[in-house]
């Protein structure tokens, strides 16, 4: 009888593979481009995802019980897959904490501190000092975060080290740590005026969906920056750039768009102090590492008891 088959989609370091082996004696280890067509039946674990499957996919591997992306995102698995009953969907939710709260703060304190400015005036071989009356510093600022999740804590903690004061948004208003205050989705607007620095972190759900749009923009402050590092779908790209058109809000930094990749006639790339990138403030140096990390602990409970231990998807939530 042939073993059930962990597959692949991308491959892993050789003693990554080994070590899952180790860890599943009765499961074959295969990358995705090592199993046939007659093996698909016994492919009951994924490491992975093709965005372009649907539920389709199912029909050949009926035997399937677990979808581990290697992303934080769950939106690029076809929602006919998502809402399967029979299946345990996991993310990577958590292991690109730290490099984009690096890639934010990065970001703030280029803004505050004129980088981007000097780097203007560099091209022009332009030494100007006029701008220096206009530094800020980052120190004693106003955080707003939207999503208080593993990233989220992460730039709690950063903030501290600036003397910020932060706010989280939430759900239900639930306290967390590190967070200064917390409050509900539908109480937000009681932050927005407060903020001189807001900041998307949140998946993508009917509640998120154009949640940032011209009447959330009209409440920020004049001296304000937007930073979006949680879904494109979430902003109304037209009311941002309108807002940093009509000096609404100060700036602004994309990692993401409704439409990625962002399209060379896309009016964002001319909106006046906004800062795009192309959905990379994620990338993580040791990668594989960080994959198998979660995928091993993820899989040690699954062994164990057909559990998972972390990141598990809950369809209702929607994340």
């Amino acid at each position: 009888m042939m073993k059930p088959i962990i597959a692949l989609y991308h491959d892993l370091k050789d003693e990554h593979k080994e070590k899952l082996q180790e860890m599943a004696p009765n499961y074959s280890v295969k990358v995705f481009h090592e199993v046939s067509e007659y093996d698909l039946d016994a492919v009951e674990i994924i490491l992975g995802w093709n965005n372009d499957w649907d539920a389709s996919i199912l029909e050949k591997m009926p035997h399937l019980k677990w979808i581990q992306k290697e992303t934080a995102g769950m939106n690029a698995i076809d929602e006919s897959v998502r809402q399967s009953d029979k299946l345990l969907l996991s993310s990577m939710s958590g292991i690109h904490a730290d490099s984009i709260s690096q890639s934010v703060f990065a970001f703030i304190l280029s803004y505050y501190r004129g980088f981007y400015q000097a780097l203007r005036d560099q091209r022009d071989s332009k030494w100007n000092q006029e701008y220096y009356a206009d530094l800020k510093q980052a120190n004693e600022r106003v955080l707003l975060i939207h999503g208080t999740g593993a990233l989220s804590k992460q730039m709690a903690k950063v903030a501290q080290v600036f003397e910020m004061t932060v706010y989280g948004v939430n759900t239900n208003g639930r306290d967390v740590e590190l967070f200064d205050k917390t409050v509900s989705s539908d109480q937000a607007d009681s932050l927005i005026e407060e903020a001189d620095i807001v900041i998307n972190t949140m998946p993508l759900t009917n509640d998120t969906r154009d949640l940032f749009d011209a009447k959330y923009f009209d409440l920020m402050k004049e001296d304000a920056i937007f930073i979006n590092v949680g879904r494109g779908e979430s902003v109304v790209e037209e009311d941002l750039i309108d807002a940093l058109e009509e000096s609404k809000i100060a700036g602004a930094y994309l990692d993401v768009t409704r439409v990625e990749p962002l399209p060379e006639e896309s009016e964002l790339w001319q909106a006046p102090n906004l800062v795009i990138t192309p959905h990379s403030s994620g990338a993580v140096e040791h990668f594989r590492d960080a994959v198998f990390g979660v995928f091993a602990e993820n899989l040690e409970q699954y062994l164990e008891d057909g559990t998972l231990a972390r990141n598990q998807y809950n369809y209702s939530k929607d994340y």
